[in-house]
């Protein structure tokens, strides 16, 4: 991507007494694109994006912002200088103060007309015009986001932090607040970093994603880059259910558990065959595995599977399984290349 970053992050490392939460962390952020932080819960994300926002320091590596050093060891530009805008997950709007005044809180050394008119943009611009007078107590907890997010974006920041923005929602509310929210944002062609746990809605709202772990940076791309060509197992098992089964390479192909498949540009050696769950098919020969236990779910069985000590579940048409029973198992032809992995030193 040749589009110049808004924000760089290098070697950034955050310590709390004797613990290591952020590890040399580094990520680029781009213009007008939306990032997911994906990671499962006390990886250091937020801890991250309070170090981008100014309200925790870097005990080493740097933070620029356009080319501007302002996080690094001894350096702290306050949070308000920086031209960020961050939302939490509670929204934290202002309790005494109706929608309209909420939107507008930072925006007051603006004259009246000025002010009044952008409040009155962004309250059309995210839907909530028609709740212009309503106190928070009284809005939904999607209504409360949409506010929060418009009282952020009023002081037009280079750069919007989201953590953990949907988690107060259920099911189908969720996806919906979501789908909507980002388009908007899209719209008005806002960067946004947003901090997630959840997979599916890194997945879906991401241009770019940021897999971590542990406290490191494992990896960055596309979500279909990090889908397809994981770096590591754990990477693979940040975007969903991985199955993982040996395989041995040798003059680029791999003897594995489903028979000999190609590895163009592996290295000779044991590896780590990938497999996601809807890559496998029922056949009548192939792998043999024992079932566990079947479950139908609408269109599909979901089968937990058993070979040799390893365990694992596959996504399939609908079938009748029973536990005990010996079924083999086949990667699904549309599959292209399978994915592989150097096996872990012991």
């Amino acid at each position: 991507m040749n589009i110049e970053p808004i924000l760089m992050l290098r070697d950034v490392s955050r310590r709390y007494a004797a613990r290591e939460v952020v590890k040399k962390a580094g990520f680029a952020l781009h213009p007008g694109r939306i990032t997911c932080l994906l990671g499962p819960s006390g990886c250091g994300k937020s801890t991250i994006l309070r170090m981008i926002a100014g309200l925790e320091p870097v005990d080493g590596g740097s933070i620029t912002i356009h080319h501007d050093v302002v996080s690094a060891p001894g350096v702290l530009v306050a949070p308000e200088q920086r031209g960020i805008g961050l939302v939490f997950q509670d929204n934290a709007l202002f309790p005494h103060l109706n929608v309209r005044d909420n939107v507008g809180f930072g925006i007051q050394s603006l004259k009246p007309d000025a002010r009044n008119a952008l409040v009155q943009e962004l309250l059309a611009r995210f839907h909530i015009g028609h709740l212009a007078a309503e106190w928070p107590h009284t809005l939904s907890g999607g209504e409360q986001q949409r506010v929060a997010i418009a009282r952020a974006l009023a002081r037009k920041p280079v750069l919007l932090l989201l953590d953990e923005p949907f988690s107060n929602l259920d099911g189908h509310l969720r996806a919906t607040i979501r789908q909507a929210l980002m388009a908007d944002l899209r719209d008005v062609g806002t960067t946004v970093l947003v901090v997630t746990h959840d997979p599916e809605e890194a997945m879906t709202i991401a241009d770019d994603l940021i897999l971590m772990a542990d406290g490191r940076v494992l990896q960055t791309g596309a979500p279909s880059e990090c889908y397809d060509n994981p770096v590591s197992l754990t990477a693979a098992q940040l975007l969903g259910e991985a199955i993982c089964l040996p395989a041995h390479i040798k003059d680029q192909f791999a003897d594995t558990p489903f028979g000999v498949l190609p590895a163009p540009g592996q290295t000779d050696g044991n590896a780590l065959l990938i497999v996601r769950p809807k890559d496998v098919i029922l056949a009548d020969e192939g792998m043999p595995v024992t079932v566990l236990s079947a479950r139908r779910f609408g269109r599909e069985t979901v089968v937990a599977v058993a070979r040799d000590a390893e365990e694992f579940a596959i996504q399939t048409r609908p079938a009748e399984l029973a536990a005990g029973q010996v079924i083999h198992l086949q990667l699904h032809p549309d599959i292209a290349l399978p994915r592989f992995l150097p096996c872990p030193p012991d």
